[in-house]
């Protein structure tokens, strides 16, 4: 067991929609012996009605990623995080091993979206990815 941990910095995100929308913030990195992750995900300075999730992409060429997928360590209904302050993981999200197999590149940030309406909303937000490789 070897548990690799990514910080990913303090990122201002928003948006105006309701339709998922993901904001990378780090570089591509090879997933070849990802088997489960987790985030712990801190929010600060919330306004409107936005959404947070921590999230990957995956893809053969850095110029065309294939899907945003968002990180499922939360229990619950929707794993949205919508409150200041920190939100730890339940789980660990063990999906990664079989959606990454045969992908060359995965690259972290955050899936933004609004719960309700079109007012523009925005969050500072901050997370640590725990990776258990092989």
């Amino acid at each position: 067991m070897n548990i690799r941990s990514l910080g990913m910095p303090w990122t201002t995100v928003f948006t105006c929609s309701t339709t998922e929308a993901f904001c990378p913030v780090t570089q591509w990195m090879d997933p070849a012996e990802f088997q489960k992750m987790r985030a712990t995900t801190e929010l600060q300075n919330r306004c409107g009605n936005i959404e947070v999730s921590v999230g990957y992409q995956l893809a053969d060429v850095e110029n065309n990623p294939l899907s945003d997928e968002k990180l499922e360590s939360y229990n619950g209904p929707t794993g949205w995080q919508s409150t200041t302050g920190v939100h730890y993981p339940e789980r660990w999200d063990g999906s990664i091993e079989s959606q990454a197999g045969g992908k060359q590149l995965i690259r972290f940030g955050f899936v933004v979206k609004l719960s309700a309406g079109t007012e523009p909303g925005m969050v500072r937000a901050a997370a640590k990815v725990e990776i258990y490789t092989c």
